[in-house]
């Protein structure tokens, strides 16, 4: 799991999208590594550190293609439709969670959206969680390789230094853990989302 200041962050490979896993066959060609979001920020360093370690674990280059925009649903699509082959994975946060629901909407452009605990959500605490994941029919035969790669990778002291200093703190958990993770954010900002009678798009 990573943890950011102020929240928690998972990398896992998770059956939400997708689970992926091993085969003999497999990285036999560069992975795409989808960011959802503009080069700069936190998703996208933790794509980028996370590329170059899995590629090194793999024996194979891991390519980040930033690809941002509506709220990370742009990058998300692209994801989702690509061949479910696993040479192409995504690095997606709690907005795939509340996307589900709400396609995309930023508090900028809502001030007028109450909080949660003004929507009747007593005690709602913000968690922000990062996962990998692959498009869905991706061949179980792949996971265990790639999340034992990311695992090994968030191990690594100068990886996790080099995250902590972004304010990220990194562990590793199953992809079952994210699975339950996705779901529960995914009622929880639903019931927000409700609540707060935001105009879902």
């Amino acid at each position: 799991m990573i943890r950011r200041l102020g929240g928690q962050l998972a990398f896992l490979f998770c059956s939400g999208f997708a689970i992926v896993a091993h085969s003999q066959t497999y990285s036999e060609r560069p992975i795409r590594l989808i960011v959802p979001f503009s080069p700069g920020g936190t998703s996208d360093l933790i794509g980028r550190v996370l590329a170059a370690r899995l590629g090194d674990g793999l024996g194979q280059s891991v390519i980040v293609d930033n690809r941002g925009g509506a709220g990370s649903t742009l990058g998300t699509g692209i994801a989702a439709r690509a061949a479910p082959d696993g040479y192409t994975l995504i690095v997606s946060h709690i907005a795939l969670a509340i996307n589900q629901t709400l396609y995309s909407k930023r508090s900028q452009a809502a001030p007028n959206v109450p909080t949660a605990q003004e929507a009747g959500v007593p005690g709602y605490v913000y968690e922000t969680w990062f996962g990998l994941f692959a498009p869905a029919g991706t061949p179980e035969s792949i996971p265990a390789r790639l999340n034992q790669g990311t695992v090994k990778a968030l191990g690594m002291n100068d990886l996790r230094e080099q995250l902590f200093s972004q304010g990220v703190e990194a562990s590793s958990s199953m992809p079952a853990e994210l699975a339950k993770t996705l779901r529960d954010d995914t009622a929880t900002w639903a019931k927000v989302i409700k609540s707060a009678g935001i105009p879902i798009n």
